[in-house]
This record gives C-alpha cells, sequence and structure tokens, in this order.
C-alpha cells in the first residue's frame, strides 16, 4: 500500500480526494452555547492559536494534522494521534499538542510477558489488554523503526504510552479486530498488473519509435 501511494498516481489520487473530501480545508468548531458574542471571540480566537500550534512537531496547524490523519488512514489502514501534554511555563494558547506516528510505531508483538507489563496483562499486536480485553497501553517504538531496526523489537526499543493519550484511529472490519488495514488492499493487485500494463505499453511504443 505504501508502494503505491508513493509511486502509483491512480492510488494517490484516490487517497488524496477521499481527503480533501472528509477535510476539505479542515474541521473548525463552533460555540453555540456562548451567547456572549464578546465571550465567544474570546474563545474563537483562543482556539485559532491552538490550531496553529497543534502540531508537536511544529510543521502543520491542525487543519493538517487532521489531512495527514485521514490520508495516513486510509493508506496504511491506521494512524496512532499521540496527545503531549505541555508544561504551562510554555508560550502555548493551550498546554496541549497532538503528535501523528505512523502503524509502524507499534510493532505487531504478541506477549504475556513482558519487562514493565503488569501482572495479568497481555500485549497483542502492540497493543496491551487488560483481562477484560480492555485497552490499557500501547508498546511503541522510540523511534521510527525504519530509520535503525534490526527486525526483531526488544524491551530496550519500546516504551509503554497509557491508552489515555492515543487516539487510535481505525476502522474494525470484524469483531475483536485490532489494527487496521488499507483501504487499498483489496485492489492491490489490480493496480500493480494495471502499472505493469501501461509500463509495457511505454515500452512498446519506445521501441516502436
Amino acid at each position: 500500500a505504501d508502494d503505491s501511494r508513493r509511486n502509483d498516481w491512480t492510488a494517490t489520487s484516490a487517497i488524496q480526494k477521499w481527503g480533501t473530501t472528509l477535510i476539505g480545508i479542515g474541521i473548525g468548531a463552533r460555540f453555540p452555547r456562548l451567547t456572549d458574542k464578546v465571550r465567544r471571540q474570546e474563545v474563537a480566537d483562543l482556539f485559532s492559536d491552538f490550531a496553529n500550534e497543534a502540531d508537536a512537531d511544529g510543521v502543520l496547524n491542525l487543519f493538517g494534522l487532521q489531512t495527514m490523519a485521514v490520508e495516513t488512514w486510509l493508506g496504511k489502514g491506521e494512524i496512532f494521534v499521540r496527545e503531549r501534554p505541555r508544561d504551562l511555563t510554555l508560550p502555548l494558547a493551550v498546554p496541549v499538542q497532538f503528535q501523528m506516528l505512523e502503524p509502524e510505531f507499534v510493532p505487531l508483538l504478541d506477549a504475556d510477558t513482558w519487562p514493565g507489563l503488569p501482572v495479568g496483562n497481555r500485549i497483542r499486536q502492540g497493543i496491551e489488554l487488560n483481562r477484560y480485553d480492555r485497552r490499557i497501553a500501547y508498546w511503541m517504538f522510540k523511534e521510527h523503526p525504519g530509520d535503525n531496526f534490526n527486525g526483531t523489537a526488544s524491551p530496550h526499543d519500546l516504551v509503554r504510552v497509557a491508552a489515555s493519550q492515543i487516539w487510535h484511529v481505525y476502522k474494525p472490519e470484524r469483531p475483536g479486530q485490532l489494527r487496521g488495514v488499507s483501504m487499498m488492499a483489496s485492489v492491490l493487485a489490480r493496480l500493480r498488473s494495471t502499472v505493469d500494463f501501461e509500463d509495457a505499453v511505454l515500452d512498446r511504443q519506445k521501441l516502436a519509435n
């Protein structure tokens, strides 16, 4: 799915169009319960300031994060949004920011015992569950595994993040499904065949010329 998204214009176009359809120029906020116009304007200004500072990486605004989240969810099947509370002394309008994390940050790790895992809990596909199958935490790489990863997750590589700080954006297709699947999964083979066919036609035209 990642390869098609990067190299196949049809996959790229489909994801971009879905993102534009769902988010548009951004999902904002309205405050109809605030009847006082001055107070409503103050809150609207505060929200505007927060929107400009919402990205923990300092790259996008809130609406850019929304688009990134949707396009990553559609392309990769899921995205993890981490809430990052900030110190009140920092020059932020609201002391919280959000960090977008690709699915690769949460390894497909299954374990009944693991350093730091509370007794009675277990890890399934990187998600810590209690005995009632409630999500308690996510075990995440400290840095993107694509930067420096030997193929096997070790306790030293992972950090436990409370589920209360994570928004796991995905669409469950069946009961009990823990992780997401790309919306392109069912058409990847056909997309690849189409791309290969177009390349073959172009090559034949070049040889004919």
